[in-house]
C-alpha cells in the first residue's frame, strides 16, 4: 500500500532526533514503477544518491527460469529515476546486483546482460555466481538440469564454464572503468595545462613591464 508506506516514512522523521531515514535495500523495481508517489518520495528523501536494485539479470530466457519480469523491466526503471531524480535537480547511481551461471544460463546470455547493462551505463562489478540453497526451485534445476516444464537447459557445473561466465561481465566493468577513468585523466590534463598558460602570459606580462 502506496499510503501506508508513505505515512511510516513520515513517522519515522517525526521521531525526535532522527534527521535522515534511508532505505538501503529491499526495493522491488516493479512494484516502485507502479507507485510513482512514493518514488520521488524515496528518491528525493530516503537514498543517500545510490540506489540498490537487483535485476538479476538482463536475458529474458533466464529471467523466465527465474521466474521473473522481462528485461524491459530494468531499463523502464532506470530511466524512470534518472527522469525524477533531474527534474528534483539531484544525481542518481545504481549498485545492481547480477547473478551468473544460473540454471539456463549460458555464454551468450551473459554477453547480453553485458551488452545491456553496458548501454544503461550501470555498474558491472556486483556479479555473483549462483549457489545451489537446499529448498529451491532454482536448485532442484541445477540438479536435475531440468526447467519447471521437465525440459532440459544447460547447467554451468564446472568451474571454468562458471569463471567464463563471471569473466565476460567483469571484462566489460573494467573497460568501462578504464574508459572513465582515462575521460577523467584527459580533463585534469587540460584543466592542468590550461593553468599553465595562464600563469606563462602573466609572467611574461610582468617581464615585458619590467
Amino acid at each position: 500500500d502506496e499510503e501506508v508506506f508513505l505515512q511510516l516514512l513520515q513517522s519515522s522523521l517525526d521521531y525526535k532526533g532522527v534527521k535522515k531515514v534511508f532505505v538501503a535495500s529491499g526495493l522491488r523495481m516493479a512494484l516502485l514503477l507502479e507507485t510513482p508517489r512514493l518514488l520521488t518520495r524515496l528518491l528525493t528523501h530516503h537514498v543517500s544518491g545510490l540506489m540498490k536494485i537487483a535485476p538479476e539479470h538482463c536475458s529474458d530466457k533466464v529471467l523466465a527460469h527465474m521466474h521473473k519480469e522481462g528485461s524491459d523491466l530494468l531499463p523502464r526503471f532506470i530511466n524512470t529515476c534518472r527522469s525524477i531524480a533531474k527534474q528534483q535537480g539531484q544525481d542518481i547511481h545504481f549498485t545492481p546486483y547480477f547473478i551468473s551461471a544460473h540454471p539456463g544460463c549460458e555464454l551468450a546470455d551473459m554477453k547480453e546482460l553485458a551488452r545491456q547493462a553496458g548501454q544503461l551505463k550501470l555498474d558491472l562489478t556486483h556479479i555473483q555466481d549462483f549457489t545451489p540453497t537446499p529448498g529451491t526451485l532454482a536448485t532442484a534445476m541445477y540438479v536435475s538440469g531440468l526447467d519447471r516444464q521437465g525440459e532440459k537447459l544447460y547447467v554451468a557445473r564446472h568451474d571454468q564454464d562458471r569463471r567464463a561466465q563471471r569473466a565476460v561481465v567483469q571484462q566489460r566493468g573494467k573497460s568501462r572503468l578504464g574508459q572513465k577513468g582515462q575521460g577523467q585523466l584527459k580533463k585534469r590534463s587540460f584543466k592542468a595545462s590550461g593553468k599553465l598558460t595562464a600563469r606563462g602570459k602573466k609572467a611574461r606580462g610582468r617581464g615585458t613591464i619590467k
